[in-house]
């Protein structure tokens, strides 16, 4: 993600969740907007400790250009879909 000119990581991951537990005050679940803000800012919290905006700073952000959030929704449901399919039982026979 690049704000202000300058690249961000986002980075999908149990960290980005802990981050997002801890920012909410509840456990991990993403319905609606104030989750997926708040996720989107976990991510790019674990992909940069330093990340400079605070939460506050980061929605204005957002206000100024929406396409951050709907570029880093699409981005972080297809990594729900892939981790989805891997976590999917294969097809795996039992030998006799």
């Amino acid at each position: 993600m690049i704000i202000d000119g300058k690249t961000y990581k986002l980075k999908y991951g149990i960290r980005a969740r802990v981050l997002f537990e801890r920012i909410a005050d509840k456990p991990f679940s993403l319905n609606g907007t104030t989750d997926w803000v708040i996720f989107i800012y976990a991510m790019l919290l674990a992909g940069d400790s330093s990340f400079p905006l605070t939460l506050d700073e980061f929605m204005d952000k957002l206000d100024e250009d929406p396409k951050y959030l709907s570029e880093s929704i699409k981005w972080t449901t297809d990594r729900m879909r892939i981790e989805a399919q891997l976590m999917e039982p294969g097809d795996v026979k039992k030998k006799q």
